[in-house]
C-alpha cells in the first residue's frame, strides 16, 4: 500500500504536464490537439486503475488509511486538470472547426 502515495504522485505530475503542454503549444491540428488529449495522462490511467482495484478489493486498514489520505489529493487533481488555462479553449476550438473538414 505504500507505493501508492508516489506512484500517484508522479503519475498526476505527469498528466497536469500533458495536459499544460498541450495547452501551450502552438499547433492546432486534430491530432495535436485532442489526440494529445486523448493519450495526456496515460501513467495516470494506468496507476489509477490498479489503485481503483485494490481499493475495491484489498479492504485492509492500511489501505483504507491510503484511500483516506489520497482521496483529496485525487480530487484536488481532477479539478486541476479541468481548470488548465487554455486547455477548454483548444478543445472548443476543435469542436467549432468539426464541421468545415
Amino acid at each position: 500500500p505504500s507505493h501508492f502515495e508516489p506512484a500517484l504522485d508522479a503519475a498526476m505530475k505527469a498528466h497536469l504536464s500533458d495536459l499544460e503542454a498541450i495547452a501551450s503549444s502552438s499547433s492546432n491540428d486534430f491530432d495535436s490537439l485532442l489526440g494529445a488529449y486523448d493519450r495526456a495522462g496515460s501513467l495516470y490511467s494506468k496507476v489509477g486503475s490498479v489503485y481503483g482495484n485494490y481499493i475495491s478489493s484489498l479492504n485492509t486498514p492500511e489501505m483504507q488509511a491510503v484511500q483516506t489520505k489520497m482521496a483529496p489529493v485525487l480530487s484536488r487533481h481532477s479539478s486541476k486538470a479541468y481548470d488548465i488555462p487554455g486547455l477548454f479553449e483548444k478543445i472548443e476550438m476543435m469542436y467549432e472547426v468539426r464541421e468545415e473538414k
